[in-house]
């Protein structure tokens, strides 16, 4: 009897260990009025399509890859990725990675609404959440992100695209 009660107890305790295995986290960018003020500045003036009134330069990145999302863990990597005339901000690679990057749409007026990053026992995934105006002319154009996240060590094995 004791044998059944402890090999019940064992088989209980691998079940609840495969279960915190498979636990799901997802994380949102931190705030922008919870970053330096001109981090947040630099990527809406720079950043083409960020904000509202469409600021930035369409040559932001170095290379001409149309789907793209990368992470930044070092202010030698986003020199890297980016055509960069001017001064960089400040942020503060030990504690943060930066997150950036474009997708193809199919209309101008395409925004980012959010994004999130979910932690996967296979890996990171990357959602982006674009909202589809009403309206539009159909046209291939990139829409850009960017957000910090507390730090990250992997890579993205997934960046999906959600038009609402």
């Amino acid at each position: 009897m004791c044998k059944n009660i402890l090999v019940i107890m064992v088989m209980f305790a691998i079940v609840i260990g495969c279960e915190k295995e498979l636990e799901v986290i997802s994380i949102l960018p931190i705030s922008e009025s919870d970053m330096p003020e001109e981090v947040a500045a630099f990527f809406e003036e720079h950043l083409p399509g960020v904000s509202e009134y469409g600021n930035g330069s369409g040559c932001f990145f170095l290379d001409d890859e149309k789907n793209k999302s990368l992470m930044i863990n070092s202010i030698d990597e986003l020199k890297a990725a980016m055509y960069s005339p001017f001064e960089l901000p400040d942020i503060d690679f030990g504690k943060y990675t930066l997150v950036i990057g474009q997708h193809l749409v199919g209309g101008t007026a395409y925004r980012v609404r959010e994004h999130n990053i979910v932690i996967k026992p296979e890996g990171i995934e990357l959602n982006i959440s674009v909202e589809k105006p009403d309206g539009t002319y159909w046209v291939i154009c990139p829409v850009y992100y960017w957000g910090l996240y507390p730090k990250l060590a992997q890579e993205f094995i997934n960046v999906n695209l959600i038009v609402k």
